[in-house]
């Protein structure tokens, strides 16, 4: 690639946020299978099959089309070459070392062929076909698109249960899933307004669909979803600029007046009880209805079901410490406790991960789990910092990937402290756009890194007296490049703020 000196470039070079000078062109066989796998994620995001053609398994079909294509472009071993790639195949390994020692051999073995299986699929296939940097934006546009398809689905065909939100015969019949799905694609609702390719009628339109989203989640009633909100937004607080911090008040303000306007009683008694957890007492005088005095008491019933729950898996991991009771056996080893002491009860899970990782796969199999989570949270940050030391809008553009990834992992670390996600896809996914992109964005961050170089050694523009260039020139758009001294140096750089 030529030289950019002083803001100029060769004809037919021109600066867009997708050029990656360090990139090759994927081959067909990659289009074919990120493209099959965008439509899986997109899919497995919205859950729209749910309400129609799922006869027709057509996510399946693209995930396998997108297996069979990664596997043709060879790429499977090289994306075995990263911590977090190396982590989760150890904790692969870990949960088949545990189903010989498992409390039900047949239903671990299961759960690690078949859930855990395909999710460590996805990832793989995930990690082979998403081979520029461009695909990773994309891929993160189609899982904000997604978002956006939920909430209207659950808006327009959402119904009421208890005055709580949900979507009947889908995968969004608990409200709570509403909520976690929701805060999970937040982040990439607002990428897709604050890219610097978006113009003012998308701005608009993702906007609006994160102000509906917002609207969707308090409907949940979803207790972890509203704690969650607030880690997040205090989370974005802390990383913005001052005006940011100002929007940032200002919006909670406004949050705050309309929730307590606007939200019914009964959903307002329900969050009452996360601070009142499972000891809520009610009175003949209490103004509440009696139907909300119920919802109530279901709300601080559940709180309690949940201690006890986890309670019970701590108790079966200082039991089981190494092997635990096996992938998936936690509600079969309670229900046979009970049932040995008389007791009817219900096949809980957990209702949390990381419990139900220590208490099925041991104390290795949390924290391999942790780790790669840990891996992930690492690996983002370290792109955050380093595009936010380069100034201009494709750097920009790839801190402000790198922050929404961060702030969607955020929410998922706190999820998981309410509901088992041990062996769901989403884990694996997520962790395959992070592998992605520290495969593709440190080739791009070092391309402008070097252009910002060499630009400060050129001057600001081509001499009066030279002759002309043989070639016409564009004008590159976004700022003129100036003198290398005007740049602090890198260690006194700071990562862009949130606007």
């Amino acid at each position: 690639m030529g030289k950019a000196v002083a803001g100029v470039i060769p004809k037919g070079k021109e600066n867009t946020a997708d050029r990656a000078s360090a990139e090759s062109a994927p081959n067909p066989m990659v289009w074919i299978g990120f493209w099959c796998y965008a439509f899986y994620v997109f899919s497995y995001y919205s859950g729209v099959f749910d309400l129609g053609l799922s006869g027709l398994h057509l996510p399946a079909v693209a995930l396998w089309t997108a297996v069979a294509a990664a596997m043709l472009t060879g790429r499977f071993v090289s994306a075995l070459r990263n911590p977090i790639s190396l982590t989760l195949v150890a904790l692969t390994a870990w949960l088949f070392v545990t189903v010989p020692f498992s409390f039900w051999r047949g239903g671990s073995m299961r759960v690690v062929t078949t859930q855990w299986g395909q999710a460590m699929a996805v990832f793989a296939v995930g990690v082979s076909v998403t081979a520029t940097l461009s695909y990773c934006r994309r891929g993160l546009y189609v899982i904000g698109l997604a978002i956006g398809v939920v909430v209207l689905l659950v808006t327009v065909r959402g119904g009421a249960s208890g005055e709580r939100l949900l979507l009947a015969n889908s995968r969004f019949m608990n409200s709570n899933t509403i909520a976690m799905t929701v805060l999970l694609g937040l982040p990439f609702l607002w990428l897709l307004a604050d890219s610097a390719d978006a113009g003012k009628v998308r701005k608009a339109i993702a906007y609006a669909m994160m102000v509906v989203a917002v609207v969707a989640l308090v409907r949940t009633g979803s207790r972890e979803g509203m704690v969650a909100l607030g880690i997040l937004s205090v989370s974005v607080f802390l990383r913005s600029s001052a005006t940011g911090k100002l929007k940032i008040v200002a919006a909670s303000f406004m949050f705050c007046a309309a929730f307590v306007v606007f939200v019914p009683h009964s959903l307002l008694s329900r969050f009452s009880t996360i601070f009142q957890g499972a000891h809520v007492e009610l009175s003949e005088s209490d103004d509440a209805t009696t139907e909300e005095k119920k919802l109530m008491i279901s709300a601080a019933g559940s709180s309690e079901d949940r201690w006890n729950l986890l309670v019970g898996s701590l108790r079966l991991t200082a039991e089981n410490p190494v092997f635990g009771v096996g992938p998936g056996n936690f509600s079969a080893y309670i229900a046979k406790e009970a049932a040995l002491k008389g007791v009817w009860t219900n096949w809980n899970g957990t209702h949390n991960t990381y419990t139900q990782l220590s208490a099925e796969a041991g104390i290795p199999g949390v924290c391999l789990f942790v780790l790669a989570l840990g891996l992930c949270m690492r690996e983002l940050k370290r792109i955050y910092r380093r595009a936010g030391r380069i100034p201009g809008r494709q750097a920009r553009d790839i801190a402000v990937m790198a922050l929404a990834v961060r702030c969607s992992f955020i929410s998922y670390l706190i999820c998981a402290l309410f509901t088992h996600l041990g062996y769901d896809l989403m884990m694996p996914l997520m962790c395959g756009i992070v592998v992605a992109m520290s495969r593709t964005a440190p080739e791009e961050l070092a391309r402008l890194e070097r252009e910002m170089d060499n630009s400060g050694s050129a001057p600001a523009s081509p001499p009066a007296s030279s002759p002309a260039p043989p070639r016409a020139a564009a004008v590159r758009p976004g700022p003129v490049r100036t003198p290398r001294d005007a740049y602090p140096s890198r260690a006194g750089r700071q990562a862009p703020q949130v606007r």
